[in-house]
């Protein structure tokens, strides 16, 4: 398990479950770099069989920085396991492309 101040990385039994913490919902440049990183581990790692990507708070992720790398996204994006949006909240701009970069997106969307 690696731990980083923006986002937890779990992997128990095949199933690597990535939790952001979003300061205000939205998703910074640190977190982008934090996704990436956490989805390079996983690429290493031969057990993991799915991805979980959830955010504690109120919202999944109502958007980001705007002018900063899409490191996460497309790191997510070009997992070779199921990635799996565990969606909840409001779901808007980068936190629609990040959804969008998973396999599946289940949850219930409120507005």
């Amino acid at each position: 398990m690696a731990k980083r101040q923006n986002l937890q990385v779990r992997n128990q039994r095949g199933v690597a479950t990535l939790e952001m913490r979003l300061e205000g919902g939205f998703l910074g440049a640190d977190v982008q770099a934090s996704l990436a990183d956490a989805v390079e581990e996983i690429r290493l790692s031969d057990e993991t069989r799915v991805v979980v990507l959830r955010s504690r708070g109120r919202d999944f992720c109502v958007g980001g920085d705007g002018d900063g790398p899409r490191d996460g996204i497309a790191a997510l994006a070009s997992v070779r396991v199921p990635v799996i949006a565990s969606l909840h909240g409001k779901v808007l701009d980068e936190g629609l492309e990040l959804a969008l970069a998973c396999d599946f997106r289940l949850g219930m969307l409120c507005y």
